[in-house]
């Protein structure tokens, strides 16, 4: 029973036993039009929708930023319905972007109608919910309702970057022909020394220079090896980790950093593990192909943020999941308490990676904060103040990031607002020394 016909039907109430209490037949007699009338309308009540419907997507699997259209068909099963209103809920992350989710009409008995709408979604895994029909009565005073399953997921994909610029020296390969170095001679194209001719050498490896050198000798180039290896990706998950207004962007910094090092290390045939460290620990069984980019990717599109006691830090990270002298990638804004865990990986022969994203802070202010703040009509010494703070915390940043590097760790420092691709060549350039060897990190 809807509000109206509650209010009739307590009005008419209350006039019945106010006639009788006070032995007014006049209140009786008002009494009764209404009580008429709402007999009237319980005799044409509408009947409970039987309703049967379809849900169909332009596409199930998505990536972030893409627009999806539903269409959603529902046929009749029962009686006509004079008047129909039906309404497919929006889930949190879902908004829509043309047409409209509800239909209002006539529906024929064994009839049927079709509406649809276009929708854009945030990065997830949608569950969408049942319809909702409602079937008023035609005064209004009374409605039939139900919900109608229309069963349908999304699944939105996290934004991935193009990446190139990222190579990785482990200590660890595996004996598979890959893309990683793997620090043994054989068949390759770098070089990685000289060793004495063995019976079945090739011939044209044997360098002459040396030969020249040392008559008594044959001398032959080796080269290095290349493999695939074994990667870990840790995504840190920790709330703590990403406090302040640009909290939110910043972990979906993170999420879409994650992809793209999942999917350029998976197109160098490695096997790749995900370990998403929040709340709890998300795991995803190292493995290689296009079945466990896929694995991944879903995985980092449920990825939200999470807060424990227990995980409030690093210590409780479990690198027994990882191999030995594995090569491991920590996807973290940082904070100063996760140096002590992040050295103890180093000394137990694993190769470490960090890629720590920032936003960049809104200027305040130029150079002149009186002039400036004349125009936006500011008090100076706020301005002054505030751009003091933010130069306390870029400070704060590099003397954090100075500590980590100190400590032997390879951290790549990504300003969001430039490419992933831009932020590792300018590490890989900072950290390449004059001989090809391996950086500290595994970023030479």
């Amino acid at each position: 029973m809807r509000a109206p016909a509650a209010v009739l039907c307590g009005l008419a109430s209350a006039l019945v036993l106010a006639g009788l209490l006070l032995r007014q037949g006049q209140l009786l007699a008002l009494a009764f039009p209404l009580a008429a009338y709402l007999a009237a309308t319980l005799l044409d009540a509408p009947a409970r929708p039987r309703l049967r419907a379809e849900r169909s997507l332009s596409g199930h699997r998505v990536s972030q930023g893409a627009e999806v259209e539903v269409r959603l068909m529902v046929s009749n099963q029962g009686a006509i319905l004079e008047e129909l209103h039906l309404e497919d809920p929006l889930m949190s992350g879902l908004r829509l972007r043309r047409g409209s989710n509800r239909w209002t009409g006539r529906l024929e008995a064994g009839g049927s109608l079709e509406f649809r709408y276009t929708i854009g979604a945030k990065r997830g895994d949608h569950q969408f919910q049942a319809l909702q029909a409602r079937a008023p009565s035609q005064g209004g005073l009374l409605e039939a309702s139900c919900e109608v399953a229309a069963a349908g997921g999304l699944v939105v994909l996290p934004e991935s970057y193009a990446v190139s610029a990222l190579s990785i020296r482990p200590r660890l390969t595996r004996p598979y022909p890959g893309s990683v170095p793997s620090r043994q001679g054989g068949s390759g194209v770098e070089f990685l020394g000289l060793r004495t001719y063995r019976a079945g050498d090739d011939l044209r490896r044997v360098n002459r220079r040396a030969a020249g050198r040392h008559p008594s000798k044959v001398f032959v180039n080796q080269f290095e090896q290349e493999r695939i290896t074994e990667v870990g990706l840790v995504l840190d998950a920790r709330t703590l980790s990403y406090e302040g207004e640009a909290g939110d962007r910043l972990f979906e910094c993170c999420v879409s950093a994650a992809a793209s090092l999942a999917e350029h290390f998976l197109a160098q045939s490695n096997r790749v593990g995900l370990l998403i460290y929040g709340s709890a620990l998300n795991w995803t069984f190292p493995g290689c192909g296009a079945l466990q980019r896929e694995r991944i990717l879903r995985e980092l599109a449920r990825a939200e943020q999470g807060a424990s006691q227990v995980f409030a830090s690093l210590d409780y990270l479990p690198a027994r999941l990882f191999p030995k002298g594995s090569q491991l990638v920590l996807v973290s804004p940082l904070s100063s308490d996760d140096l002590a865990e992040l050295r103890r990986l180093l000394a137990r022969a694993y190769q470490v990676l960090v890629i720590s994203p920032r936003i960049a802070a809104p200027p305040v202010g130029g150079d002149r904060p009186a002039e400036s703040s004349a125009v936006q009509g500011r008090d100076p010494r706020r301005q002054r103040a505030e751009q003091l703070a933010l130069r306390m915390e870029s400070l704060e940043r590099r003397l954090l990031l100075h500590r980590f590097r100190r400590a032997g760790l390879k951290v790549v420092d990504w300003l969001t607002e430039r490419p992933l691709e831009a932020a590792l060549q300018q590490a890989r350039w900072a950290g390449t020394p004059a001989r090809r060897h391996a950086a500290p990190g595994g970023l030479p």
